[in-house]
């Protein structure tokens, strides 16, 4: 499930920046936000909440991995692709 707010449009050419943080999780799926800035001037032009499972490479619904859950609250990098 997903709720999104448009609030402007961004022209071709606009460099962006989107910012994604996990802001709710529970044992098997969380909710996603994510934010959509025009870079040049940081006005944000949308934001997105998703809502989903935490899956494996199967396919499988699986509890969320604590390390990657805990860096994604704090906004960090989970470097979840090395």
């Amino acid at each position: 499930m997903s709720h999104c707010l448009v609030f402007d449009a961004a022209s071709d050419g606009d460099g962006i920046e989107i910012v994604s943080r996990l802001i709710d999780f529970r044992r098997v799926c969380g909710t996603w936000l994510h934010e959509v800035y025009r870079a040049a001037t940081n006005t944000l032009i949308m934001r997105d909440y998703s809502t989903g499972a935490f899956l494996d490479w199967e396919g499988n619904i699986r509890v969320g991995p604590l390390e990657v859950l805990e860096a994604l609250t704090r906004g960090g990098s989970t470097d979840a692709g090395k």
